[in-house]
């Protein structure tokens, strides 16, 4: 096993080792928590709202200081994906 896996807490080493493998770039994780996080290259929709979003606030002299947190829940059969925009005054 490559070094750097082992300093990634056992509960969620084999997840980490799995993404990244796969080309997810895995920037922190928690194995008591029990996340992963990684960063990712906006596209599709979440373009549209980023874009939306930066140009409704500059036309308007709004501060562009903002977050979206996308959420992806699974529960068999069915997924959920959605946005969470938190502006941030």
């Amino acid at each position: 096993m490559n070094e750097f896996y082992s300093d990634i807490e056992e509960p969620i080493r084999e997840v980490v080792r799995v993404l990244r493998d796969n080309g997810v770039n895995t920037t922190c994780s928690c194995g008591h928590k029990m996340y992963v996080e990684a960063d990712i290259i906006p596209d599709g929709q979440l373009e549209v709202i980023h874009r939306t979003l930066f140009n409704y606030l500059s036309e308007h002299g709004l501060p562009t200081k903002y977050s979206i947190d996308i959420h992806l829940e699974q529960e068999n059969p069915l997924s959920r994906c959605f946005a969470i925009i938190q502006l941030v005054r």
